[in-house]
């Protein structure tokens, strides 16, 4: 991943849309989703609120940022929904951007494979969307069920089938803590990528959340485990493998071959300016940050009073807060965080002093101009990546806060 690339990533928006609706809620899923009948389900409620929420956010944007650089649509289950709806919601998109614009930007559809079939995948590319991402989540049958996952494993391999014939670029999505042995999921995962040749893999460590089925019941799976947790060498076991089979592992938990980097997540990990629409969504724009409510009938009444719903949390970051959100954001990258764009807030020797203290930590390192994370601190870096906090907490109790300047671009 060149410099030029993220740094031209940059500028613009980047917009996702929340589905909450899924056919059922996972064991380990803590997203704002809830089980359906697609079959009564009134959409078009919903999918109005999305369109009146976009146009209010997008109005407020300057000039400037009015330039779509990529589309998400995840949930829940998108898929579930039929695609006339999301054809809807990219014509939605037209008021505010010229046709060629939306047709160029990354524009990804979130599916699961129990809801793929190869029609509704030829409308959804007919439609705009150039990219889509599979939740197969594991390829063995008995980790499905403890999931709670709907689909089998023969269905993952027909959706992935159907998603090649179909896309040019396809994202599958895995997690892995789940099997008694991680090693055990290597070699079904090193088949499975050599038979579909996906061109991005999302892989991620099991997160436990105290409110999930699983969370609650971890009694009862006694093998599940964390990241934390891991053999130190399952995870630059797993790079060595996929990098031999031509992916680059530019983000902590993304892999993908040359020229099919996920420009969507990178523009999260870069910090820059997105929208979140939707139930529970969240954006970044400049120092704001926003999540919208999760309380299914608080969205509805007050996107429908006011344009925007209700925020669960709203924030206007300072200079540090900013900071500190940059270089949490950035050290997840392969590439690191630019230090270019704190040059412009900073003076020469306040930014010297700063990088300073990092350079006795063994997990850090600065060069062409960029911080990152070094060897299995990448790949185990949440204690390396609080360092960090600390390090700039440490920092500014001692002297003054950066002026406010922005952070460039």
């Amino acid at each position: 991943m060149a410099d030029h690339v993220t740094k031209n990533l940059l500028g613009g928006i980047s917009l996702y849309f929340h589905i909450p609706f899924c056919q059922k809620k996972c064991h380990y899923c803590d997203y704002a989703s809830f089980p359906i009948d697609p079959s009564y389900f009134p959409f078009s409620q919903y999918f109005d609120l999305l369109s009146r929420e976009c146009d209010t956010r997008l109005a407020r944007l300057s000039h400037n940022q009015k330039n779509l650089r990529s589309l998400y649509i995840g949930g829940g289950t998108p898929s579930l929904v039929p695609t006339r709806y999301y054809g809807g919601l990219l014509r939605a998109l037209s008021r505010h951007f010229p046709p060629e614009e939306v047709a160029m930007a990354e524009n990804t559809f979130e599916a699961n494979p129990e809801s793929v079939t190869i029609e509704n995948l030829k409308a959804l590319r007919s439609i705009g969307f150039n990219r889509i991402s599979l939740g197969i989540q594991s390829l063995n049958p008995l980790t499905l069920e403890k999931m709670g996952r709907v689909h089998t494993v023969n269905r993952a391999f027909a959706a992935t089938a159907f998603a090649k014939t179909v896309f040019d670029n396809v994202n599958c999505d895995f997690i892995v803590g789940y099997d008694p042995n991680p090693y055990d999921t290597l070699d079904p995962l090193l088949r499975f990528i050599r038979c579909f040749q996906p061109e991005h893999l999302s892989i991620y460590p099991l997160e436990i959340h105290p409110d999930t089925p699983l969370g609650k019941e971890r009694a009862d799976y006694p093998e599940v485990t964390s990241k934390a947790s891991y053999p130190s060498r399952v995870f630059p076991l797993l790079q060595d493998l996929l990098r031999s089979e031509g992916y680059r592992h530019y983000e902590v938990s993304s892999y993908g071959r040359p020229g099919f980097f996920s420009r969507h997540n990178l523009r999260y990990w870069e910090n820059a300016d997105y929208l979140g629409i939707g139930l529970s969504a969240g954006g970044h724009i400049q120092r704001t940050r926003y999540v919208n409510t999760a309380d299914w009938e608080r969205y509805l009444r007050t996107t429908l009073e006011r344009g925007t719903p209700e925020a669960s949390y709203l924030s206007e970051n300072g200079a540090i807060e900013e900071l500190k959100e940059t270089l949490f954001m950035g050290l997840r990258t392969a590439e690191g965080v630019d230090l270019g764009r704190l040059k412009s807030a900073w003076s020469p020797g306040d930014l010297e002093d700063f990088l300073r203290l990092f350079f006795g930590e063994e997990d850090y390192v600065i060069r062409n101009d960029r911080l990152r994370l070094t060897g299995e601190s990448f790949f185990y870096n949440f204690e390396a990546l609080e360092r960090a906090m600390d390090i700039c907490d440490r920092f500014f109790t001692e002297r003054p806060i950066p002026g406010n300047r922005e952070l460039r671009d």
